[in-house]
């Protein structure tokens, strides 16, 4: 039986919202703090305190990219995901998908595991009330978490 995940680009605490248990959610960018916190000297200048990881995970990740060095973050992710048990996780958040190579890296495990994939990305400057693009179509927040949330019924 395949599971559902959805892939949110940007963080707004969405993923909290739609699971029942932490163990169901990922956020990518602990993902890249995990990661660079291993490999401090290959993190970038100025990327020593953890915080400034965490709130700039989009530079982190073009750094190693530069240093052909995003196996780093890719194993971090495949390790967190099988520790979960992969089928279990049923969202992925964070500003770092909004790194292509990342993303598509995130993409090829779940799909690999036959998980159906839900794309969604988080709409900041358009339009003072945030909204989320859920496969092509444009949701207030709040409709898109109820469109997302799981069925009370299905346990």
């Amino acid at each position: 039986m395949s599971s559902k995940v959805v892939l949110i680009k940007g963080y707004a605490g969405v993923s909290k919202k739609i699971t029942m248990g932490e163990f169901e959610r990922i956020n990518a960018d602990h993902i890249v703090l995990i990661a660079a916190l291993r490999r401090p000297q290959f993190s970038p200048e100025g990327f020593e305190d953890p915080s400034r990881i965490i709130n700039f995970p989009k530079e982190v990740l073009a750094h190693w990219r530069l240093l052909n060095q995003e196996h780093f973050v890719i194993a971090e992710y495949a390790n967190m995901l099988t520790d979960r048990g992969g089928e279990n996780i049923k969202a992925v958040e964070g500003g770092s998908l909004e790194v292509e190579w990342f993303y598509d890296a995130i993409k090829a495990f779940h799909s690999n595991l036959k998980a159906k994939l839900v794309e969604c990305s988080l709409v900041f400057k358009d339009n003072p009330c945030l909204q989320m693009i859920i496969e092509g179509q444009r949701y207030t927040l709040g409709e898109a978490i109820e469109r997302l949330r799981p069925n009370p019924n299905l346990g």
